[in-house]
């Protein structure tokens, strides 16, 4: 029996039972926290987060890794952290009190958030109020922090107070503050205190100013009406750029100045008059040996000069000219490259595009990388090639056909492009000297030597495919992706379903791994992104997740020797968090069903492991009910999975109301902790610890039948349950939303096993969703029936019938199951009108159906009151038709129209005496 098996069976028969607790209220959800952000010094000695309830507010947290000390920071998040670890940067909020009371009061002067930097020796606090920007320096205990002050004509009158912002140099050893003025940008020197920052002109004549401060302050330039932004230095420190442009010119077509620092001074580089500009902010950046600075540009754009004529006289009002340019007008033209919901999404993101180009600091020679036919080119050390992409001859067909991009290798020397392959769903990986490609396409693996202009498929005659075993879309399966390269470039790390293989640049593929039988899939960590290269020798943290058994562990890959040994292998979920930096410190999460994803600290061995963090001690106070795997046969003998949660205080023999919730694949969640939250699901704890067992079966789906091998999955699932003794056969709920909100309004018109459905933002109709609109993205919804998530695989104007067979409107006769039907009629992924379409049916066919509509809320929904109330309203309605209570009146009696209520208007003010 192979190790890692040895040990999960051991630590099976070693978990302690489960004892018996309180059931989960409301109450716990609103205060359960969540750990966000975290973080770990780079000497592995200190480590932050913030622990974010449900409602309320937040706390920053501080813990030495060796687990000696503990410091806390009311409402922190988003904790910065110098390498040493010594001061702790964390944003304040405004308490969410304050947050609502203005809001409802609707003040102009909303609270902003501060600055809480603390000690992490000593837990000394010092707070900043009313921050925009800060930056922590590597060394020195030095923070650079921008501050609204307010200055006001009148001491007494505050209402002419106007805030200015102000940026202090603080030492954070001795207090010691220095004021530096108004400034457009700033940043620290890595590994010092050295701090850049750019003073904006008081006006066009004025002159604004670069400095360097360290021991003193140097002032690098010095221009009239000139701003100074994007100060960026190299990794290491030895270089310097800054971006320079006129104050007068306008902030959305003003264009810059590339300088860079030679000796003492900043010189400008030159860019070539080709219709593109130099704007702010930008992405600067050097490359690592220092000879180049790629920097973002934009076209030159005419101005909307526009204007809507004004009417003044009594002939302007049979004015044509004047009265046809007051019209408001979009034309959707057939051959658009998008259509109008979607450009006009887009338009300001496309308008902020940078098309990436680089100077070579040698010669101070500037090339044009990425244009408006190769948008997007990736920066890179790469010294042969960059990598290119472009989406654009697929524009018009991603209505219809998904999302593919032609991808090119870019000469970063001369600007030269040649196509690696074209017509490709999944980006490359390009080799560390960028000689190199590694792609998927038509289900092999292939590698194109660039220098060379040869393609090798590096797949082909092995005994296993590399394409998703999985897919069930109506579309090419995807690769399983690919690992690191090694350094020197003559070998990637490729994944089939279970494995890791390396492949040669010379087109030998060599499999490192042995574990298809045992259904574990492998997958490579890679701990350092500046660092993301392997070598011969390297010990390689893997992941791996049992196919089989649904745990998830770390095991250990050593590069040039065979075998893969286990590190941490249990009945629970071990996830990768960070490594620091320059310390053989590991932060990684475990959990279970009954076990928050708390934070542990190890050495790269993981052979002791330390608990750090209890975010939630409340969980112990839980009645928690107990999952295990379930295995059924759908209806056409395809074997299933699926995840049974046992009712808290579960006692065999006795049966069950069951909760049925599912999406695609479920059963990875057999160990994993169940989010804490008040939204559109179900929350697994709150409905097992008050008598219910959940059911989280997977779904497998057949292209053109989507609606039918939901029903054909779930209808025998139910009935192993009821078969196990374990469900009530009359109380068994089906809870869906969106995917599986249409699935369980197709399933309810095929079958009456369900006592009760709520289906989230279904699909009701796909002959009218077809052509719909995503009002999030503008997309027309077409390609998910095509090519996507809905599997149809044909045209509504090729197959009409699937269309028709796989909507549930068409079958709403059938339905005799309670349904409740949730939308926010903002929904912007389903046209909410889908649900109208259902509840508009089932009332003609006096079918017993209720309708959500909650105003203003899009796909999820936002409003904390409207996601209390559905989590209300959907546990009574459970409650009402598999356990016996008695109907909520909102389902039994409806509830009329009210017009929203009114906003309570403040007290005024006192007049001032």
């Amino acid at each position: 029996m192979p190790m890692f098996r040895v040990l999960l069976l051991s630590a099976l028969l070693t978990t302690p039972a489960l004892a018996a607790g309180r059931p989960v209220t409301l109450q716990d959800l609103m205060a359960f926290k969540a750990l966000e952000t975290p973080t770990v010094a780079e000497n592995g000695k200190v480590m932050a987060f913030s622990a974010q309830p449900d409602r309320g507010d937040p706390v920053g947290v501080v813990r030495l890794t060796d687990g000696s000390k503990k410091l806390t920071v009311e409402r922190g998040t988003e904790p910065t952290l110098t390498p040493d670890g010594r001061y702790v940067a964390f944003w304040q909020q405004p308490t969410l009190l304050a947050q609502i009371e203005a809001k409802q009061q609707k003040k102009k002067d909303k609270p902003q958030k501060g600055l809480v930097v603390i000690d992490s020796q000593t837990g000394a606090k010092q707070l900043f109020a009313d921050v925009s920007r800060f930056a922590l320096a590597d060394k020195g205990g030095k923070l650079a922090v921008e501050m609204a002050e307010k200055s006001a004509t009148k001491a007494d009158d505050d209402k002419k107070a106007k805030a200015v912002k102000q940026l202090w140099l603080v030492d954070l050893t001795s207090g010691k503050r220095q004021n530096l003025g108004a400034v457009g940008d700033f940043a620290f020197k890595p590994a010092s205190d050295v701090l850049a920052y750019a003073l904006d002109p008081k006006d066009d004549s004025a002159a604004g100013e670069v400095h360097l401060l360290a021991a003193k302050d140097q002032l690098l330039q010095s221009r009239s009406g000139q701003l100074y932004r994007d100060l960026t230095f190299s990794k290491d420190g030895k270089q310097f750029a800054a971006l320079r442009g006129p104050k007068k010119e306008d902030d959305k077509t003003r264009a810059y100045q590339v300088l860079v620092l030679q000796g003492s001074r900043l010189q400008a580089l030159v860019t070539p008059q080709d219709n593109f500009y130099v704007s702010a902010p930008n992405e600067l950046r050097f490359s690592e040996d220092g000879r180049r600075l790629f920097v973002g540009r934009k076209p030159v754009v005419k101005p909307d000069t526009r204007t809507t004529p004004d009417v003044h006289s009594q002939a302007d009002l049979t004015n044509i000219d004047k009265i046809v340019a007051s019209r408001t007008l979009e034309v959707w033209q057939g051959d658009d490259p998008r259509i109008k919901p979607e450009e006009k999404l887009t338009y300001k993101e496309r308008q902020k595009h940078l098309y990436l180009g680089v100077f070579h600091l040698n010669n101070g020679r500037f090339v044009q990388l990425a244009d408006r036919s190769m948008p997007d080119v990736t920066v890179g050390e790469q010294s042969g090639f960059l990598l290119g992409a472009s989406d654009i001859p697929y524009l018009k067909a991603v209505t219809w056909n998904g999302f593919y991009s032609d991808y090119y290798a870019v000469n970063p020397s001369t600007g030269e492009r040649t196509l690696i392959a074209k017509h490709l769903s999944q980006q490359p990986s390009l080799s560390p000297q960028g000689h190199y490609a590694v792609f998927f396409q038509g289900g092999d693996v292939k590698i194109a030597d660039i220098r060379r202009h040869k393609v090798l498929n590096l797949t082909k005659g092995l005994p296993i495919g590399f394409g998703n075993e999985d897919n069930d879309y109506p579309a090419p399966a995807p690769g399983y992706g690919f690992g690191p390269w090694y350094k020197d470039g003559s070998a990637v790390l490729v994944y089939d379903k279970f494995d890791v293989w390396q492949m040669g640049s010379n087109g030998k593929a060599t499999q490192l791994t042995h574990k298809r039988a045992d259904q574990l899939e492998l997958r490579v960590v890679t701990p350092d992104a500046d660092q993301p290269y392997v070598a011969k020798g390297d010990k390689l943290l893997l992941t791996g997740y049992s196919d089989k058994d649904k745990y998830t562990g770390f095991f250990r890959l050593t590069l040039g020797e065979s075998g893969v040994s286990p590190l941490l292998v249990s009945p629970n979920t071990y996830q990768f968090v960070a490594k620091a930096k320059n310390s053989d410190t590991w932060l990684f999460s475990k959990e279970a069903f009954s076990e928050f994803p708390d934070l542990w600290v190890a050495k790269s061995d993981f052979s002791a492991p330390r608990k750090l963090t209890d975010v939630n001690p409340v969980t112990k106070e839980f009645a928690w009910g107990k999952p295990e795997l379930v295995h059924w046969h759908n209806m056409d003998g395809t074997p299933l999975d699926g995840v049974l949660i046992k009712p808290a205080g579960y006692q065999p023999g006795k049966r069950y109301p069951v909760l049925v919730y599912y999406y695609r694949f479920m059963t990875d969640r057999l160990y994993r902790f169940n989010e804490f939250k008040i939204n559109h699901r179900p929350n697994f704890a709150y409905y097992t610890s008050h008598g219910y067992a959940m059911f989280l079966p997977d779904i497998r789906f057949d292209v053109g039948t989507p609606g039918k091998s939901s029903v054909s999955a779930l209808v025998p699932g139910v009935q192993k349950l009821i078969d196990m003794g374990i469900a009530d056969p009359k109380a068994i709920g089906l809870h869906g939303h969106s995917w599986s909100g249409y699935q369980t309004a197709y399933v309810v018109t095929q079958t009456n096993i369900f006592a009760a459905a709520v289906a989230g933002a279904p699909v009701t109709n796909m002959t009218s969703a077809y052509s719909g609109i995503r009002l999030g993205s503008g997309l027309s919804r077409q390609f998910q029936y095509e090519t996507g998530q809905s599997r149809i695989g044909q045209s509504l104007f090729e197959a009409p019938e699937l269309y028709i067979e796989n909507s549930p409107v068409f079958y709403a006769d059938r339905i005799h199951t309670p349904l409740v039907i949730e939308f926010g009629d903002k929904d912007d992924a389903v046209p909410w009108q889908q649900g109208i379409e259902l509840y508009s049916a089932m009332r003609r066919l006096d079918k017993p159906v209720v309708m959500l509509q909650y105003e203003g809320e899009p796909h999820h929904l936002k409003q904390y009151g409207n996601k209390l109330d559905y989590t209300i309203k959907m546990k009574a309605f459970f409650d009402h038709f598999l356990k016996g209570a008695p109907a909520p009146a909102w389902w039994s009696k409806g509830q009329p129209y009210r017009p929203a209520p009114k906003a309570k208007e403040q007290e005024k003010a006192p007049a001032k005496v």
